[in-house]
């Protein structure tokens, strides 16, 4: 499976801005090449530039010039390395002596050692400094603590971003600020005081709830007990039994209502079909019948003949059947029927009297009884997302056949050309892993789909990897095997959408609407749903892939529209800055958590001067009712636009409050994981055993193979003394440098 860096938009447009140069700015180069007296080709960042010297060109091959007039090549330099006394400075002087020279040039007078160090970290790296830049540096470096500052300077020169103030605060305020699932739910409750991610204490509306449905599981029971009771409605009674402690509240009075019709049947016995069969009826006309009109023309004709003694009623249920049929006109065929639906649930509500609901409400309200999930997200019946469904269904099927032709005409050419298969079927190939990993990550009916399918499209796409490589080297053979494996693979599929899914995806109350909402989402997505399209979404939902996507879609001419741009973390904090006072505690803490995603994404910014990407992530991570902070970085070989999945290292940290801290160092060699766990706790590797063989299983089941698993303790066991003579631990999280991150084992 290829993974693509999205989460900055820049490629090849970044790297102009980048490297352009302006008056004023002064930076560290390379003489590549002399032409003359005044004349040299300097190396800046990788880029060659022909620039004059005023002052001829200068002896040594590191130089720190100030851009005197940009534009055209060449461009005018003057050297800044000499002295005030108009002495050049010997090659073997120590670095920091241009780096004081360049602070001293640009108006710092007597800068402190801090800043020189900072000055020449940035210098190094060749980023440009103005008077500006080293007055924000001057202001960073002086406000806080000197040793994170500097890894917040190192890591912004790794990226070689601009120095700007902004970029300082964002990048430092996610490496070193508060965790973002702190700030966040401060903030939260900001804006709504009542609001909880998920209830830490029982409260007395929960009581009652258990004492509801303790109350409702008896009753069943009791009913199951009865000789009289039809098999069929016990098998759906069993079902539901199973299922009580999931369901929402709306299911459980429909429950009752459903548990008071089979009692009021089994005391006076079967009767003719009232006005409740009739709805109940229309329900599943409308749940299958595939033309809208034709079912909501039975509904007037079956349920109006029925209201004659009720015109309040009958008007009130046209006017509905008039609304859908509008909504219907405006293509919104889901909105239309759920339209329909609500008008038949206030219908039975006041028309039909509770003691006559029939048994067969069991029946139809049995897809909603198993699809009740206990989350905060809306509950949708599935009955209203039956189009959308069959059409994702339908999408599935093509993008199958898709698939499997492609792999058998892979197949044929491999049969055929053999010794040159490799050249002629690898095009193809690529096109297939291609397709199949868009499908997981960006198709649409995967959004809905189980585990168990996801799983089988990332197993095949890397055996389809694992082919290519073995075209590579001339084993074809070997690689058709795995070719009409993937095939049959791929066939065998058969595309059932997750329950659990549908109901939070088509929920439009339950995704973008408020940003309370929306992070007790992503933080239940990313401790709960354990796919890689679940983690796509929460990390899309934090808003690390936003400006990436809307530069996406306006270069290709679609207006994004409010509700795209509203449908991520970062979009609501936008619009929250500006919509709060400035100054108020709603605002500075708006401000904090959009630095924080803000940082994230500069340090996953793509790396086009280097041949390795690293990706930094803060992620809210719901783990026992507790919304936790989980930091994740990311190190592979840079391949263009994507990483190289197959041989990368990944590194979690997160705090807990049973366990402590914990880092997580997962190394990938061929698909081949080299796991090491980290935790202080002695006990932590007999607590872990059973969680390691089952993650180990479900990891193996897309391709992987785990090598080895080790423990160690999360911080080094030489540790450092300070000024007291206590114990001074070193601290889990890695340090960003050139080749990425760094941390100890």
């Amino acid at each position: 499976m290829q993974i693509t860096s999205q989460l900055q938009p820049g490629q090849q447009p970044s790297q102009e801005r980048s490297t352009s140069l302006r008056e004023g700015d002064i930076l560290r180069a390379t003489i590549t090449e002399r032409r003359g007296e005044h004349e040299a080709v300097l190396s800046v960042r990788g880029r060659e530039i022909v620039a004059t010297f005023e002052e001829g060109v200068p002896k040594g091959e590191r130089v720190t010039v100030e851009v005197a007039k940009a534009g055209k090549e060449p461009i005018t330099v003057r050297s800044i390395t000499e002295d005030s006394r108009g002495t050049q400075r010997s090659v073997e002087s120590p670095p920091s002596s241009s780096a004081r020279t360049v602070l001293e040039h640009l108006g710092v007078k007597q800068p402190s050692t801090e800043l020189v160090r900072a000055a020449q970290i940035l210098l190094d790296k060749g980023i440009q400094l103005t008077g500006d830049g080293v007055r924000e540096l001057q202001r960073f470096v002086a406000s806080g603590d000197t040793d994170k500052r500097l890894e917040t300077i190192q890591a912004l020169a790794n990226k070689r971003l601009e120095l700007t103030g902004a970029h300082l605060r964002s990048i430092h305020e996610a490496l070193h600020g508060r965790p973002i699932n702190d700030v966040m739910q401060e903030l939260v409750k900001e804006v709504d005081r009542t609001f909880h991610v998920d209830g830490r204490e029982r409260t007395v509306a929960q009581d009652e709830r258990n004492a509801s449905v303790q109350v409702m599981r008896e009753r069943i029971e009791q009913l199951l007990r009865q000789h009289t009771l039809p098999e069929n409605t016990k098998a759906q009674l069993v079902k539901v039994l199973e299922q009580l402690p999931k369901m929402n509240n709306d299911a459980l009075a429909q429950v009752e209502r459903v548990i008071q019709g089979i009692e009021a049947r089994m005391a006076t016995g079967e009767r003719a079909p009232n006005l409740g069969d009739v709805i109940q009826t229309m329900r599943q006309q409308l749940q299958t019948e595939s033309d809208f009109l034709k079912a909501i023309e039975q509904v007037r004709n079956d349920v109006m003949t029925r209201l004659g003694e009720g015109p309040r009623l009958q008007m009130a249920v046209e006017q509905a059947i008039q609304a859908a049929e509008a909504r219907f006109e405006q293509g919104r065929e889901l909105s239309a029927r759920q339209i329909v639906h609500q008008a038949l649930d206030q219908l039975e509500q006041e028309a039909v009297p509770k003691e006559n609901v029939p048994s067969t409400g069991l029946y139809q309200g049995q897809e909603q009884f198993q699809t009740a999930v206990a989350l905060n997200s809306k509950a949708i019946a599935v009955t209203t997302v039956t189009e959308k469904m069959a059409d994702l269904t339908d999408r599935f099927k093509t993008f199958q056949r898709d698939i499997s032709r492609h792999l058998v005409e892979i197949n044929r050419i491999i049969e055929q050309v053999r010794s040159q298969a490799n050249r002629s079927a690898q095009p193809l190939l690529e096109t297939t892993i291609k397709k199949l990993d868009h499908a997981i990550l960006k198709g649409e009916f995967m959004l809905f789909a189980d585990m168990k399918t996801e799983k089988r499209l990332m197993q095949a796409s890397g055996q389809l990897a694992e082919a290519k490589k073995l075209l590579a080297k001339g084993q074809h053979q070997e690689a058709n095997r795995i070719v009409q494996e993937v095939k049959q693979l791929v066939d065998r599929l058969h595309y059932k959408p997750s329950e659990t899914k549908v109901m939070h995806y088509t929920s439009p109350a339950s995704r973008d609407t408020t940003l309370p909402q929306l992070f007790a989402d992503t933080a239940r997505q990313v401790g709960q749903d354990a796919s890689a399209r679940g983690m796509f979404e929460a990390i899309r939902a934090v808003g690390l892939n936003r400006d990436s996507e809307l530069a996406q879609q306006f270069a290709s001419g679609r207006d994004p529209g409010q509700h795209n741009s509203q449908s991520n973390m970062k979009a609501l904090l936008l619009h929250m800055l500006r919509s709060e006072e400035e100054g108020s505690r709603t605002f500075q803490l708006a401000n904090q958590a959009l630095n924080n995603v803000t940082g994230q994404q500069l340090l996953s910014k793509a790396d086009h001067h280097t041949n390795m990407q690293t990706l930094f992530m803060n992620l809210p991570f719901l783990l026992e009712k507790q919304v936790e902070n989980l930091q994740v970085f990311v190190q592979s070989r840079n391949e263009g636009q994507k990483i190289d999945w197959e041989n990368c290292s990944l590194f979690f940290l997160i705090e807990t409050k049973k366990l402590g801290e914990i880092g997580i160092l997962v190394q990938v060699v061929d698909r081949q994981l080299s796991v090491t766990l980290k935790n202080d706790l002695d006990d932590f590797p007999e607590k872990m055993e059973p969680l390691v063989e089952k993650t180990s299983e479900r990891i193996e089941e897309i391709g992987y193979q785990v090598s080895g698993i080790k423990f160690a303790k999360a911080t080094d066991v030489e540790v450092k003394r300070d000024e007291d003579g206590e114990r001074a631990q070193q601290p889990t999280q890695p340090i960003f440098t050139e080749k990425g991150f760094d941390f100890k084992i």
